[in-house]
């Protein structure tokens, strides 16, 4: 009877390391992913920026004023997103693309920290939701066109976020509509 119990005491001490090691590595991973992904909200809202001409002086303007300016005056885009061409998205995008390389490249990094962690799959794509979800739908835009950006190959893993629920987004184009109906 002692050297039953022993093993299957041993086991079941074997398998509580095992599963706090598990649960180690998830917070570990779940800490490093929500401080990057700070780092990333920061960007957004403080420091990307740009100079703005309006009434003869140029002014600063940081955060979602960026993302307005981009689509108000640059695109002419105020509520849909339905009246443009990729060529002038294409053009802006060229403007605007240290900006939004630094932009690309935060979200960039975010997803490939989810694809190379150690994850199980559900896991990774509730990462990758909430990644989605907190884009406001012009970052999803942006999101949706960065091959346009002259350095794209350098944001590879933009194309594993799945952006969805924006129809709007696709409404213009049919080509890139057919680009990307296997995203």
């Amino acid at each position: 009877i002692g050297g039953t119990v022993g093993i299957i005491f041993s086991l079941a001490g074997y398998l509580l390391i095992f599963e706090t090691f598990q649960l180690q590595r998830k917070q570990q991973f779940e800490n490093t992913f929500f401080n990057l992904f700070s780092q990333f909200d920061n960007f957004r809202t403080n420091q990307i920026g740009l100079l703005n001409l309006e009434n003869e002086k140029y002014e600063v303007v940081k955060g979602y004023m960026f993302f307005e300016i981009f689509f108000e005056k640059d695109l002419c885009l105020k509520n849909s997103f339905s009246k443009t061409n990729l060529e002038a998205i294409k053009n802006t995008i060229k403007k605007h693309s240290s900006q939004l390389g630094r932009f690309y490249s935060h979200i960039n990094i975010l997803i490939h920290f989810v694809q190379i962690s150690g994850l199980m799959s559900t896991d990774k794509e509730f990462y990758m939701n909430y990644i989605h979800n907190q884009l406001s739908e012009k970052e999803r835009f942006l999101v949706l066109y960065y091959y346009l950006h002259p350095n794209s190959q350098d944001f590879a893993c933009l194309k594993e976020l799945k952006i969805k629920d924006s129809k709007e987004l696709f409404e213009f184009n049919e080509d890139i509509q057919a680009k990307f109906a296997g995203r």
